[in-house]
């Protein structure tokens, strides 16, 4: 009789037991894939911000000589005369100084004049008529395109006379453009 009464009871306890053990497995379960999603989510927005950081930082150079040299009463002449000598011998040979592939000098209507490419960069004039005119009320810009050799990050600036460092009291003479391929030699260094 005393086995009838506790056995009851023992499948009950082992019963409730299991569900118990069940609900906390679930529990754990979801709690575990929750947290994973949050470190995923986080670690990946903290690699995007390095990544970020680290093409700003890397940029800043090129930001600072673009703006430079399209702040020059000789850039202005040339955009008006268009002396292939004075390019070639003041502007076109700064690829190594830019670390850049492409320099490209453009009138003020968008019209192509000049470029310097190294030869990674077969493309002879790819920067968009949009991004120019941008350049008339920014002064400087950087943005992202893909062209046939791959994707380049592209450095714009209007050109003024050196007495209008900021650009906001002459119109722009024409149009600046530095651009860099994105490729794995890029990457390696």
């Amino acid at each position: 009789m005393l086995i009838k009464k506790t056995y009851p009871k023992i499948l009950f306890l082992f019963l409730s037991s299991s569900i118990f053990f069940i609900i906390l497995y679930f529990a754990l379960y979801n709690y575990t894939k929750k947290v994973e999603k949050q470190v995923y989510v986080a670690s990946n927005e903290q690699f995007y911000n390095e990544i970020n950081n680290f093409l700003v930082l890397d940029s800043k150079p090129i930001t600072v000589a673009i703006n430079n040299d399209s702040n020059w009463d000789e850039f202005v002449n040339f955009i008006k005369t268009k002396d292939a000598n004075w390019y070639n011998e003041t502007i076109g040979n700064e690829l190594n100084i830019y670390k850049v592939d492409y320099l490209g000098a453009y009138d003020l209507e968008g019209n192509f004049i000049i470029r310097n490419a190294s030869g990674k960069i077969k493309s002879l004039d790819f920067v968009p008529k949009s991004a120019m005119m941008q350049l008339n009320t920014s002064g400087l810009s950087r943005f992202y395109m893909k062209i046939p050799e791959g994707v380049v990050e592209v450095f714009g600036a209007s050109i003024h006379p050196s007495d209008d460092p900021l650009k906001k009291k002459t119109k722009p003479s024409g149009y600046f453009f530095v651009a860099r391929l994105l490729d794995k030699s890029f990457i390696k260094n």
